[in-house]
C-alpha cells in the first residue's frame, strides 16, 4: 500500500531526484542546457513539450503546498519553481561525485530551501521578509516600483514575476 507524500516530502523527493538525475546523465544534460537556444526549431517541439510539462507539474506541487497550508504565500510560485530548477540543474556545471553523492547534495539542498539556513535562535531574531515588506509596500508589482527600475542590480522594467514567460 503507498501512502501520498506531503507537499514538502513531494518538493523533498523531486529536488533530490533532479541533483542524481544531473548526476547520472551529466552529458546528456550538459548538451540540453548548451543547444537549448536551437529548442525553437520544429524537431524539437517535443523536447519543449516536455519541458513545459516538468515545468507545470513543479510550479503545481508548489501551488498545491501554498493552497494546502504546508508552504507559505510567495509572489510568485513559478518563479520559485524556476529558481529551485535552476539551483539543482546547475550542478551539471560543477558536480563531480568524488564528495557528497547527487542524492546528499539534493538532501541538503531540500533541507534549506525547506527550512532555510537559521537556526532556530536565528529565525526568532529575523527581520521582517522580503516578500511580507513587497507585498506591504507594493512594490515589484508594477513596472514603475523600484526594484524593476531599469539600473537597480542590472534589472529591467520587466516584472520580475509578471506574466508567464518563457525564462529560456
Amino acid at each position: 500500500m503507498s501512502r501520498e507524500l506531503s507537499s514538502s516530502d513531494a518538493l523533498r523527493a523531486v529536488i533530490e531526484e533532479l541533483l542524481v538525475v544531473v548526476a547520472d546523465y551529466k552529458e546528456e544534460v550538459t548538451i540540453f542546457f548548451q543547444e537549448r537556444r536551437f529548442l525553437d526549431t520544429p524537431a524539437f517541439a517535443p523536447v519543449r513539450a516536455k519541458r513545459d510539462q516538468c515545468d507545470a507539474r513543479f510550479v503545481a506541487l508548489i501551488e498545491e503546498a501554498q493552497s494546502g497550508g504546508g508552504f507559505r504565500a510567495l509572489p510568485s510560485a513559478r518563479l520559485m519553481a524556476f529558481g529551485i530548477n535552476g539551483m539543482c540543474t546547475w550542478a551539471y556545471q560543477w558536480y563531480r561525485p568524488d564528495g557528497m553523492s547527487a542524492r546528499e547534495v539534493g538532501q541538503m539542498y531540500a533541507d534549506v530551501l525547506l527550512y532555510g539556513m537559521l537556526d532556530d535562535q536565528a529565525r526568532k531574531r529575523r527581520p521582517q521578509s522580503l516578500i511580507h515588506r513587497l507585498k506591504d509596500s507594493g512594490a515589484g508589482r508594477h513596472p514603475a516600483s523600484p526594484i524593476c527600475r531599469p539600473g537597480l542590480s542590472g534589472t529591467t522594467s520587466r516584472q520580475p514575476w509578471g506574466p508567464a514567460s518563457d525564462p529560456w
